[in-house]
């Protein structure tokens, strides 16, 4: 299996990374959490049904989500997780030209089988 490290491309040690985000980035999270607050006094009434549905999970997972203010470690983006995501969305592109049922068992054999390899590390 790959294995990803982690650079930190802005420089610095982690904190001056943190020193860094505190100082541009504390003021944007605080914003949110005032406006996040002031939906929550009136029950977000004023919302349409997405929007009180995100704000609902978001003020139940605000400690997780401002944990970024806390370790310079921790990465803003989520840019990693999606590009180890994309072999996954390519795949299931490529299954939609499948066209008929003995053609998607001999893919999803294959499929398993090269998978294997990589997850074995012998590869094909």
């Amino acid at each position: 299996m790959e294995t990803f490290v982690r650079t930190n491309k802005i420089g610095g040690s982690l904190e001056e990374r943190l020193q860094r985000r505190l100082k541009n980035t504390e003021p944007i999270v605080g914003r949110i959490n005032d406006k996040l607050e002031y939906f929550a006094k009136s029950n977000f009434s004023k919302l349409g049904k997405l929007t009180t549905r995100a704000s609902k999970y978001m003020k139940k997972e605000w400690q997780a989500m401002s944990r970024i203010l806390q370790d310079g470690n921790l990465e803003i983006s989520n840019n990693l997780d999606e590009q180890m995501m994309r072999h996954i969305k390519l795949n299931l592109k490529n299954c939609l030209n499948i066209g008929c049922e003995d053609s998607a068992l001999d893919y999803a054999f294959m499929y398993f089988v090269s998978e294997s390899y990589d997850i074995n590390g012998d590869g094909i």
